[in-house]
């Protein structure tokens, strides 16, 4: 988790490209899709780091990561980190999670 508070929150290029491949209509889709799953993710992450289980931690933010990544959310996707960290504050978690779906919806 070294410096993802430095990342910036979104990668615009990724978004570009993915709108560019697919068109705005299924793009609109795939970001409601992004959206589930990002927060089904987070939801188990959690559950699995409450519950002290940390192979479904390491698995859950591993996937976690690389669905952020995936969709341009790349604070996100480095504070996916957690996968080594599981223990790190989990308001920095949250409030990063919440602030990067925010934005992901705000795109066309």
């Amino acid at each position: 988790m070294d410096n993802w508070h430095d990342r910036p929150e979104f990668d615009g290029a990724t978004v570009c490209a993915l709108k560019n491949a697919v068109g705005d209509d299924a793009f609109a889709v795939m970001k409601v899709q992004f959206r589930e799953d990002l927060e089904r993710l987070r939801t188990a992450f959690l559950e699995a780091r409450d519950n002290a289980d940390p192979t479904a931690t390491k698995e859950t933010a591993h996937a976690l990561k690389g669905a952020a990544s995936n969709i341009g959310l790349m604070r996100l996707g480095a504070l996916g980190g957690f996968e080594t960290d599981p223990s790190a504050d989990s308001g920095d978690f949250v409030a990063t999670f919440d602030s990067a779906i925010e934005h992901l919806m705000k795109e066309a």
